[in-house]
C-alpha cells in the first residue's frame, strides 16, 4: 500500500466580505432598478434563501438590458479587504501549499475576480455553479440540503470541507492541517469540523468572529482573528512560521 502524499497546509477562504470587501450578490443586485419586482422578492421569502431568488434576478436584470460585461465590471471592480492581495500573493509564494476558495456566492463570479486581479495559485473554488450560456448568466445551486441551518439551503460549507478533505484522502493526500479564513454565519459550520490541528481565521468582530467567542467551547482549533490582511502575513510570520519547516 503506498504512503500517503502531504501537504502541510489547506488553507481555504470565503470570498464574500473575506477576500472582498463587499458582498459580491449584493453588489449585482444593486444593479436592478428599486423596487424590485414582488414575483421576485416573494421568491427569495418563500425559497427561504435557495438559489432561485438570485436566479430571478439576474435574468430580470438581463432583461432590462443590463449586460454580462456590465456584470463583470461590477464585479471585477468591488475592493479586496485592506491587505488581502498581498495576503493571498505571500501564501501563493509559500511551498506545500493548496489554496481553496470556499463561497455560497458563484463559481463565475469568483473566477472573475481572481484573473482580473491576477490571483494565482488557488487550485479549486468550491461554490454555486455558473456559467455563460447562450448570452445569459446561468446560476445553479451546488446541492439541496436540509439538515444544516448555519448554511443557506443551496449548500452547506461544512459538508463541502468535509467532502473534500474525504476526497483528498481516498486520492492518497493528506493534509497535516486546515487554516480556514471567513466573516460569516455560515462559516461557523465548517469551523465546528475543524480539529485541534487546525487554524481558523475569523474576520474580527464579524459574524463568524462573534460565534466562537459566544460558543469558545465548541471550537477545537486555534483562533487568530484579524482586521486586514497584513495582520495576517505578520501572524504567519511570528506565530505560524516555526511550523512550515
Amino acid at each position: 500500500m503506498s504512503q500517503p502524499q502531504y501537504n502541510k497546509h489547506l488553507v481555504i477562504f470565503d470570498f464574500d466580505d473575506t477576500i472582498i470587501d463587499g458582498n459580491s450578490d449584493a453588489e449585482v443586485n444593486s444593479m436592478h432598478p428599486r423596487p424590485i419586482p414582488d414575483e421576485i422578492t416573494q421568491i427569495g421569502i418563500t425559497h427561504n434563501g435557495s438559489i432561485d431568488f438570485k436566479v430571478a434576478l439576474f435574468a430580470s436584470l438581463q432583461q432590462l438590458g443590463v449586460t454580462i460585461d456590465q456584470i463583470k465590471d461590477k464585479v471585477i471592480n468591488l475592493p479586496f479587504v485592506p491587505g488581502m492581495k498581498e495576503l493571498l500573493d505571500y501564501l501563493h509564494s509559500l511551498e506545500d501549499l493548496e489554496l481553496i476558495i470556499l463561497s455560497g456566492a458563484n463559481t463565475l463570479f469568483v473566477r472573475w475576480y481572481l484573473d482580473a486581479m491576477g490571483i494565482n495559485g488557488v487550485s479549486q473554488i468550491l461554490s454555486n455553479f455558473a456559467e455563460v450560456k447562450d448570452g445569459r448568466l446561468v446560476v445553479r445551486c451546488h446541492h439541496n440540503q436540509t439538515w444544516c441551518h448555519m448554511c443557506s439551503k443551496n449548500l452547506c460549507k461544512g459538508r463541502l470541507l468535509e467532502n473534500l478533505i474525504q476526497e483528498r484522502t481516498k486520492s492518497g493526500v493528506s493534509h497535516l492541517s486546515v487554516l480556514y479564513f471567513g466573516d460569516g454565519k455560515n462559516d461557523f459550520c465548517p469551523t465546528l469540523k475543524l480539529s485541534e490541528h487546525d487554524v481558523v481565521f475569523p474576520r474580527h468582530d464579524f459574524p463568524l468572529h462573534k460565534l466562537i467567542m459566544q460558543n469558545s467551547s465548541d471550537v477545537k482549533a486555534k483562533l487568530f482573528s484579524w482586521k486586514s490582511g497584513f495582520e495576517v502575513i505578520e501572524i504567519f510570520k511570528k506565530k505560524l512560521f516555526i511550523h512550515w519547516a
